[in-house]
């Protein structure tokens, strides 16, 4: 191996592996050992790839190049029966060679086309490939994902799937001869009452999920006809197959989860072929589906389910009173033990795979068509035996608070509430919806507020509480504003840092959604808001994790403020009920505009004074400034501060995001002057420059620049001004 592997000349390659006679040599040895097979595999694969790294070579003599052909050849068969060795380990071993194979023939057909030759050892592939990915006859099948055995089969099926696709890409005429007969064959014979083996029946389920992602997004079911009638492609009718034949009550529980898989990915069948829509459903409702004992079958189905009726929810809406019947048992969540919450150890829990029930069951009740007069009947299905577990909660808070496991509960009954809002489409941002499922949501969200409140000290209430009311916003629109202030005042108080970085960024998406109306919603919760928010950046941090969190809110905090003037909000900051504090706000901003430590909170400082100065220090028709006062804050931080800061040795200029914030603080420059015009320029001259030693003429040059040019030279301008008047290091030019 060590010699064949060795790199030399193509032509000096291929005459040792001639003399070798490695095609000769293996067909002598007597292969019964299972651990010399390997190594004789191995011997195999690394002079196929020798050889065919050989003939790929562009440089090689015609005589060569057929010799080297020939000599791959000679190797093929060995290449065939190693892959379907009953040993995995052995497979495996050549899948490299496999691969080059494959990579030439793909070359040779897009070149000159395929010989008989190489179609017969395609086929003789794909038949080899295909056996190799069915279960072995004496498999213990089992749904664990833990299972190692399961696991390393997986990861073979994988890689013989790559091989697979690429078998199709050659020569799709026989890709599809093949496949498309060992699935119609197998599925067939279930249809007609006979018992092929689990492990055929598996795969050929297999083989047709798998198939929509051979076809690379061209999957083509039916076609329309002239006359107006749909027919089905030969992929459809392959699909079809797995629906007409009643494979799913096939008796073993390995065909369940690809049946499944092939429902969702091929949904849009059930659009023309309606007819097998009721024996589908009655599959995931059953104890084949959502209530099989096999956990991992029926989670998996869980999480499934919920995108099949997303995707075919029109067509479902007669059968949508006993589909939620059907899962009305499901419904009911189980307290179950808190788990370490790392990502190493947590297991996922029987609620991660049960929200996605809740989200099925908002689809149905909100699918057009649903008889409104049902749809309350059809919400109170769904939500009463969560709202009563939340009130039993909220009646005993002590508990809750002392008992880990009685918190997750309520958590996640508050979480479940927001999954069936999930399932809820998207409401105009504007307007209310009239459906008359709302009544229903606003006693949930009514019920989540009095428990939130009453448990406002518990994080995970907090949390869920939070998850549930963004998806209220979603399907409720306006009619949710009524609730946020109450709802984010009762838990703001109790957040951890890192939960007050989470509301930021809610309430910022909250702001872009309902601009203008939130207004009154925003004015009412700012101040606490930034109490908070003041509360704990002036705690002192006692290691990197904590430093971390608060440099997150400082952020948060800016990148909100920052959403407030995109949306024309910012008078918020100056109403009549936050004026007195506002001056605060204000220098928090200026604070870290002048804070070289965190380049992106400085920026977010910078265009905050760009914005505020654009919004308040204009002047009115009367004369007088926008914000009476601004024009001395302008004067004595602003100003100040856009000198000053570029001019600190650790403002990096050569840093690519620094230069994003000398980009706003150029242009809060250029702003004040075009907000306060001769004044500026005058207050510069007399006041400012003096008071910092500029020279008359370098200021001069500056008072010009910002008069007579446009942001975008000026911004050139003062960065080159920067540059040269900075105190350089080491006697350089900074």
């Amino acid at each position: 191996m060590q010699i064949v592997g060795k790199g030399m000349k193509p032509e000096d390659k291929l005459g040792v592996i001639q003399a070798l006679n490695i095609a000769g040599l293996i067909s002598k040895l007597t292969l019964d050992d299972e651990e010399f097979i390997e190594r004789v595999a191995n011997l195999c694969n690394i002079t196929g790839i020798a050889l065919c790294e050989a003939y790929n070579m562009s440089n090689q003599a015609p005589d060569v190049k057929a010799a080297t052909r020939a000599q791959i050849e000679t190797l093929w068969p060995f290449m065939l029966q190693f892959l379907s060795n009953e040993y995995d380990d052995t497979s495996t071993r050549v899948l490299p060679f496999v691969n080059e194979t494959l990579q030439m023939l793909k070359r040779q057909a897009k070149q000159g086309g395929l010989g008989d030759t190489d179609r017969t050892l395609l086929r003789s592939l794909l038949e080899a490939i295909v056996g190799k990915m069915e279960y072995d006859a004496d498999a213990e099948w089992t749904a664990s994902p833990e299972d190692e055995d399961d696991v390393a089969f997986h990861e073979m099926r994988s890689a013989l799937k790559t091989h697979f696709d690429a078998i199709a890409s050659i020569d799709e005429a026989l890709f599809t001869g093949y496949v498309h007969g060992f699935i119609g064959t197998t599925l067939r014979n279930v249809a007609s009452g006979a018992q092929p083996s689990w492990m055929r029946v598996e795969l050929a389920v297999q083989l047709v999920y798998w198939l929509g992602e051979t076809a690379r997004g061209q999957i083509q079911l039916f076609q329309k006809q002239a006359d107006g009638t749909t027919n089905a492609t030969p992929f459809g009718e392959v699909v079809a197959c797995v629906f007409e034949s009643n494979v799913a009550s096939y008796p073993h529980p390995a065909v369940l989860v690809p049946y499944f898989e092939c429902a969702v990915r091929y949904a849009s069948f059930f659009e023309v072929r309606r007819d097998c829509i009721l024996p589908t459903l009655a599959c995931f409702l059953d104890e084949r589906g959502l209530h099989n004992s096999c956990k991992p079958i029926s989670r998996r189905s869980w999480y499934l389910f919920a995108r099949f009726v997303k995707t075919l929810k029109v067509h479902l809406v007669q059968y949508t009173g006993d589909i939620l019947k059907g899962m009305q048992d499901l419904f009911v969540i189980q307290p179950e033990a808190v788990e370490d919450d790392s990502s190493m150890n947590r297991q996922a829990s029987t609620f991660d795979s049960q929200v996605y029930l809740f989200e099925t069951a908002g689809s149905l009740i909100s699918a057009d068509g649903v008889d409104p007069s049902k749809q309350t009947a059809f919400l109170e299905t769904a939500l009463q035996p969560i709202l009563s577990g939340i009130q039993q909660h909220a009646a005993s808070p002590g508990t809750v608070v002392s008992d880990p496991v009685a918190s997750l509960h309520l958590s996640r009954l508050i979480m479940a509430i927001g999954a069936v809002a999930k399932g809820f489409p998207t409401v105009d941002k504007q307007q209310a919806p009239t459906g008359p499922w709302v009544a229903g949501f606003k006693q949930a969200i009514e019920i989540v507020l009095a428990a939130t409140e009453q448990l406002k000290t518990v994080a995970v209430v907090r949390d869920a509480a939070r998850y549930s009311f963004s998806r209220f916003v979603n399907c409720l629109g306006v009619e949710v504003l009524a609730y946020l202030p109450p709802f984010i005042v009762s838990v703001i108080g109790e957040g951890e840092p890192n939960e007050v970085t989470d509301f930021l960024a809610f309430l910022s998406l909250i702001v872009h959604k309902f601009k203008p109306s939130i207004g009154d919603v925003i004015d009412e919760l700012f101040l606490p808001l930034a109490s908070r928010i003041f509360a704990i950046l002036e705690q002192p941090t006692t290691g990197t994790d904590e430093a971390v969190m608060q440099g997150d809110v400082r952020r948060g905090f800016l990148s909100f403020l920052v959403s407030l003037f995109n949306f024309e909000l910012q008078d918020v900051l100056i109403s009549q009920r936050n004026q007195a504090h506002a001056n605060s706000v204000f220098m928090l901003i200026v604070r870290h505009a002048r804070d070289c430590s965190s380049v992106a909170t400085q920026k977010l400082a910078f265009s905050l004074l760009g914005k505020m100065t654009s919004a308040w220090a204009g002047t009115t028709q009367a004369g007088t400034t926008v914000l009476p006062g601004f024009e001395q804050f302008l004067y004595t931080e602003i100003i100040p501060v856009c000198f000053e800061v570029p001019m600190k040795p650790e403002f990096n200029m050569a840093d690519g995001q620094t230069q994003l914030a000398f980009g706003e603080l150029a242009g809060a420059l250029k702003l004040a002057q075009e907000k306060r015009g001769a004044e500026l320029l005058q207050y510069l001259r007399d006041v400012y420059f003096p008071s910092i030693q500029c020279p008359a003429e370098v200021g001069q040059g500056v008072l010009q620049a910002l008069e007579q040019l446009d942001i975008k030279r000026f911004r050139t301008f003062f960065r080159d001004f920067v540059r040269k008047s900075r105190p350089s290091e080491n006697g350089a030019s900074a």
